[in-house]
């Protein structure tokens, strides 16, 4: 990795929100998500290390996607939504991303928490 993507990687974790919030509109050419900082950091550093390296094969991305539809999750690792939401759009190369912002339930609510023991039932 070139120098110059090492530093800008390393500077991110030094900027403010608002200047977060700007480099996101510059690499991702929309609104960035309300999300906390440090999402935001490490989606930038993936961004710039895309955009100077390539991104995944396009092979890759579309076993990803058949995994995630077989689990009945839909692209973004969410269970389906219920009932109408609304939808934003953003995503790489103008490419709509179409998603639900209400009814949605995240992957990691339907995993047990982490340090959390299961129990068998027998």
């Amino acid at each position: 990795m070139s120098d110059s993507i090492l530093k800008q990687i390393a500077d991110l974790g030094r900027l403010p929100a608002r200047d977060l919030q700007d480099r996101w509109r510059e690499l991702y050419g929309c609104e960035p998500p309300a999300y906390h900082r440090r999402f935001l950091v490490k989606r930038l550093a993936y961004r710039l290390q895309e955009l100077v390296h390539g991104g995944l094969p396009e092979a890759t991305k579309q076993r990803m996607r058949d995994i995630l539809r077989e689990a009945g999750l839909n692209e973004d690792g969410l269970a389906p939504p219920k009932g109408p939401g609304r939808t934003r759009r953003c995503g790489e190369g103008g490419k709509p991303l179409r998603r639900r912002m209400s009814a949605m339930q995240p992957l990691e609510t339907l995993m047990p928490s982490l340090g959390s023991s299961p129990r068998m039932r027998w």
